[in-house]
């Protein structure tokens, strides 16, 4: 329990900054966290509320490695170890019906981050069994997190995870917004 708490005390602006424009170089430029929260989280999306008030009580770092449904086709829980990899081996993804919340359980991970409207150059067509597409484009910024650090991943920010050297072990929250 102490492990989320202190993502949501320590790291909650940050997040909310970077979902607010995922590619500005100043988070601290934008508005304050209130009104943020109301434009970026989906003010009253149920299952977007349910994710994070069941991640404030949840210790993600004592999870085994697996997959766990919270709600059955709309927020699954995902806990693996990782290997990191190079920005020449890795894709821009993005999905259009659910959110990621990601969160570094140990280690460091490095996302590139790119506005979907901007990625041209697809590499996967959208598959919309798996709600995922991936892109050829390169990221247009870089956020590290460490370890009891997350970042949601809203629709609209294509992302390119698992930058890096060694390892890391997450948790990948998939949020359902459009129902």
């Amino acid at each position: 329990m102490k492990f989320i708490r202190a993502i949501f005390l320590g790291v909650l602006y940050f997040i909310i900054m970077s979902v607010s424009s995922c590619t500005s170089n100043d988070f601290h430029e934008h508005i304050g966290v209130p009104e943020a929260y109301g434009t970026i989280f989906y003010s009253g999306n149920k299952n977007m509320d349910k994710a994070l008030s069941y991640l404030s009580g949840c210790d993600v770092s004592s999870l085994k490695n697996g997959t766990y449904q919270i709600d059955p086709g709309k927020i699954t829980i995902t806990v693996s170890d990782n290997s990191l990899r190079s920005e020449s081996d890795a894709k821009l993804e993005s999905h259009r019906s659910y959110a990621d919340i990601q969160i570094v359980i140990s280690g460091t991970e490095r996302f590139g981050l790119a506005d979907v409207k901007n990625c041209k150059s697809v590499a996967v067509p959208y598959d919309s069994q798996k709600d995922i597409e991936f892109f050829n484009d390169a990221p247009e910024r870089h956020v590290e997190l460490s370890a009891g650090q997350m970042i949601i991943l809203p629709p609209d920010c294509a992302h390119m995870p698992l930058l890096g050297e060694g390892n890391v072990r997450k948790c990948v929250v998939k949020v359902l917004l459009a129902e």
